[in-house]
C-alpha cells in the first residue's frame, strides 16, 4: 500500500505566484510472483502466459499486470476478462509472495479452429 503526503508553504511577497511542494511517497510492501495460473475448460495450443508483460519470479507490477490483460482481451480467443471477477489474488504477507489466478473462457465465435496469433 503507498502512502502520499504533501505540504505546501506559500510566502507572499518575496516571489509572488511562487509554491514550494514537498511530495513524500511511502511505498508499501512488494510482492513478488510466485505463480500465474489460468482456469479454462480448454486453452489454445499456446499458454496465454506468452502474453503477458509479467512473469513468475518478478516483482509485481500493476501498471504491467493490467496493460497484459488488455492484451489477453484484444486476441479475441476468449471472451473479456473482467478484473473485478475473473481475477484472483491471493498473497502470502509474511513471505511477500504472490499467486495469480486468472478464469477464462473461451470465446467460441473466435476459437473455432483458431489458434492464438
Amino acid at each position: 500500500m503507498r502512502s502520499i503526503s504533501h505540504q505546501s508553504k506559500l510566502e507572499r511577497g518575496q516571489n509572488e505566484g511562487v509554491v514550494d511542494f514537498k511530495v513524500s511517497i511511502e511505498e508499501g510492501p512488494q510482492f513478488r510472483i510466485r505463480s500465474i495460473k489460468f482456469l479454462a475448460s480448454n486453452l489454445a495450443e499456446r499458454d496465454p502466459r506468452e502474453l503477458l508483460l509479467i512473469r513468475e519470479g518478478d516483482v509485481y507490477d500493476q501498471r504491467l499486470f493490467e496493460k497484459s490483460i488488455s492484451r489477453l482481451n484484444e486476441i479475441g480467443l476468449f471472451e473479456k476478462i473482467d478484473k473485478e471477477k475473473d481475477i484472483e489474488f491471493r498473497t502470502d504477507e509474511e513471505v511477500g509472495l504472490l499467486d495469480v489466478v486468472v478464469k477464462l473462457k473461451n470465446n467460441v465465435l473466435q476459437n473455432e479452429g483458431g489458434r492464438l496469433r
